[in-house]
């Protein structure tokens, strides 16, 4: 299908052909000088597009590397808070209550219902800075994809402190219950 484009360098032939058929035929007419004009024109034409893309090229370059290093510490601060939701993950206000019972399997308990309730608020709060710090990313940095990976981790570290908030709920409702 190159017949349906027409390529630069097919043209710049068919101009250098017809510029010298004109010299020959016409060798002091204007026409020749025009003709070279057209065959500057294009190699400029062609200077200036190769220019342009290497200007594009060498300006996204500085994006591409931000965004790369921006995500990567995204992809750091997500995994924490994966780490700080597996820490609370055991954290079960239920085995506070006298009723609880234990297996085998079980894990050890060994906090009270103050100490637990601290330890739950301590992770809400890392997972809040985490969301926070992850704001950092985009404060002076106006990127499309990273502010998206930004709003995935702040609605990830949302959710899990919504979860974490739960479980303190429910530690206070038994300590309001006396258990």
């Amino acid at each position: 299908m190159t017949y349906r484009k027409p390529g630069s360098e097919k043209t710049l032939k068919t101009i250098k052909v017809l510029h010298n058929r004109i010299s020959e035929r016409f060798p002091h007419s204007s026409l020749s000088g025009v003709c070279e004009v057209i065959t500057i024109a294009e190699s400029v034409i062609n200077d200036i597009i190769f220019i342009g893309i290497a200007i594009f090229f060498l300006v996204t370059a500085e994006v591409r590397i931000k965004r790369g290093r921006a995500l990567e510490a995204l992809r750091d601060l997500r995994a924490l808070s994966h780490v700080i939701d597996m820490h609370q993950l055991t954290k079960d206000p239920a085995k506070i209550s006298k009723n609880s019972t234990q297996t085998p399997s079980s894990p050890s308990r060994t906090m009270s219902a103050f100490e637990l309730t601290r330890y739950l608020d301590y992770c809400s709060e890392m997972l809040a800075l985490t969301g926070k710090i992850s704001a950092l990313y985009v404060q002076n940095f106006n990127d499309s994809v990273v502010l998206a990976a930004v709003n995935e981790l702040e609605t990830l570290t949302t959710s899990l402190s919504r979860k974490i908030w739960q479980k303190i709920i429910i530690l206070h409702k038994f300590e309001e219950a006396g258990r």
